[in-house]
């Protein structure tokens, strides 16, 4: 069974060629590669905006990257944990096609990097369509329900 998009195997094979070591670990019967749908390469986490400004951002610099990945939905999201500098906490990972309801306990940002879906926020009953380089807020002790029809990265930008 395949868990990632192929452009995430395609992706980790080429840093592994480049490279010249492995560029995944297994976790259970996930492989989580360093390369997340263009997330993690040579130590650096890929972004496309900082979510305090609009200034446009291609990458997290000296951060400390949590190993062990978090893995939601029996493998449907998988992501990362990144503590920044200033002790800021993000999420970098990718949301397979499903369609599945996550809680806040604070409020997040949701950055879609690419893929497709629609977005319910709590309270709403219309659906919002989301493609690649958009973004959307959750407030704090709420949740939101997401239906991915393409594969998804994202970074989740929690405060």
């Amino acid at each position: 069974m395949q868990w990632f998009p192929r452009q995430v195997s395609d992706a980790a094979a080429s840093l592994a060629a480049h490279n010249k070591r492995e560029s995944a670990v297994s976790v259970g019967r996930v492989h989580v590669a360093k390369v997340l749908s263009q997330g993690l390469v040579h130590g650096r986490i890929r972004a496309l905006l900082n979510p305090r400004s609009e200034k446009p951002m291609s990458q997290f610099d000296n951060v400390s990257v949590i190993k062990k990945a978090n893995i939601y939905f029996d493998g449907k999201c998988v992501s990362h944990t990144v503590l920044l500098a200033d002790g800021t906490r993000k999420s970098v990972g990718v949301i397979l096609p499903a369609t599945l309801t996550f809680t806040t306990s604070g409020p997040e940002v949701m950055e879609l990097l690419g893929g497709r879906a629609r977005v319910r926020l709590a309270g709403e009953q219309t659906w919002t369509d989301y493609a690649g380089a958009t973004r959307f807020s959750v407030p704090a002790n709420s949740h939101f329900d997401i239906e991915v029809l393409e594969a998804v990265d994202y970074v989740c930008h929690f405060g």
